[in-house]
């Protein structure tokens, strides 16, 4: 069972492109991690046991693959990367997942944002906006997937 992650970091990118995971998630995450392009315009950073959960819901074992499932399969791997974290607790974000946060700029901040079994990467500006606009509509969105779920 993955270890839930949850909570919000402001941080910044070094000039070299790396980030700085927060100590009290490092335990979570382990040493070997993955970095996925998300939805929405995130970054994806899961434990090696999450990401083989997410794979597993992610990959058919059918001969014949649907174009639905190619796509899915070939955006989700070929956007994701196996890094370590450093001795200083820093994952050097591969340059393709970079390129994935369009709106990064040169004070290069970001959220960190804990999503259950992932933490999502987003430029600063972009989680402002996005949570902004989301905790206007949460509590219908609660009610309405509750009552669908019970």
């Amino acid at each position: 069972m993955v270890d839930t992650i949850t909570g919000q970091f402001q941080h910044s990118l070094d000039s070299k492109g790396r980030l700085k995971i927060p100590a009290k998630l490092l335990p979570k995450l382990g040493n070997n991690i993955f970095i996925s392009n998300g939805t929405d315009g995130c970054l994806e950073i899961r434990s090696e046991q999450a990401f083989a959960e997410t794979k597993s819901k992610y990959v058919s074992n059918a001969s014949h693959k649907s174009k639905q499932q190619r796509s899915i399969e070939r955006v989700f791997f070929s956007g994701s990367s196996n890094v370590n974290v450093d001795n200083a607790g820093r994952v050097l974000i591969p340059w393709g997942n970079l390129q994935y946060l369009s709106k990064l700029d040169e004070d290069k901040k970001v959220m960190l944002v804990g999503v259950n079994d992932h933490l999502e990467v987003w430029v600063l500006q972009e989680w402002e906006e996005y949570i902004c606009s989301e905790t206007k509509v949460y509590e219908d969105n609660i009610e309405d997937y509750v009552s669908k779920h019970e």
